[in-house]
């Protein structure tokens, strides 16, 4: 499976649906954004904006879970209105809160080493930041720091690659759910490494091939992503349809 030809299958699929589907991005990202807004609203360390911060993430799971929906059924050529994705999401919220629990689970490794990793960046920044501002009674040594903050570092991006690695198992899991509706939420995350071994790095050159794109969307100070990031959520789900024939011609190859 080429990039070049996933998008091109993704361009195909969106063909007389661009506007709709940038609607539906629109949509999606104004709602987030109010809801960040709204959570901004109220002073930094108080009780009130905690829990704000974790209506927040509550509500933002199953939006997500919508989203992606709806990109699947645009790919389909399935019904869908610009607002579905909040029916969608909160019809799906304990399905949506499963599926990304077991994919948070699967990740706890290399989650648990960036965060060993900004412990360590933390700790230099705040000695080095004593050292200048000279409100330490202990001498603190440059050298140590600078050491503690290089090993922080190195901590981070190893798990960040591994994150990387280990998240693109996962990637495919909102789809497999998609066209398991009763699949347990377990076996769908599973379902989706079992689908991605030996494919990752597939995707991986498919998402990287959208980089230009991503730029220009940048530099349109943002427009351009309402473009951008429906195509790139239609190209995933190509990439899956594809994944899926080609396990199915696998199985027929082998009872024959």
């Amino acid at each position: 499976m080429k990039a070049s030809e996933i998008r091109r299958q993704a361009r195909e699929a969106l063909r007389g649906k661009w506007g709709k589907s940038v609607c539906i991005t629109l949509a999606y990202l104004v709602i987030v954004f109010i809801i960040l807004f709204i959570t901004e609203l109220f002073e930094s360390g108080s009780v009130i904006k905690t829990i704000v911060q974790i209506i927040q993430i509550f509500i933002n799971v199953p939006l997500s879970l919508g989203f992606a929906y709806s990109m699947i059924k645009i790919k389909r050529n399935e019904e869908v209105r610009t607002f579905d994705f909040l029916k969608i999401g909160f019809k799906n919220f304990g399905r949506a809160w499963k599926l990304d629990l077991r994919i948070f689970l699967k990740l706890i490794v290399p989650i648990i080493i960036l965060i060993i990793g900004l412990v360590f960046i933390y700790v230099a920044l705040y000695g080095a930041a004593l050292v200048v501002y000279e409100l330490s009674d202990v001498e603190l040594d440059w050298n140590l720091l600078s050491n503690i903050f290089y090993i922080g570092i190195a901590i981070y991006l190893l798990g960040l690659i591994l994150s990387i690695i280990f998240g693109l198992l996962y990637s495919l899991a909102f789809m497999v759910a998609y066209d398991n509706p009763y699949m347990a939420a377990s076996v769908a995350v599973n379902k989706s490494a079992e689908l991605m071994r030996g494919n990752r790095w597939k995707f991986f050159a498919l998402i990287l091939s959208f980089l230009g794109w991503a730029i220009l969307g940048i530099l349109s100070l943002g427009i351009g992503l309402l473009w951008l990031i429906p195509y790139i959520q239609v190209a995933g789900v190509c990439f899956y349809d594809e994944l899926l024939k080609i396990n199915k011609n696998n199985k027929k190859e082998k009872q024959n």
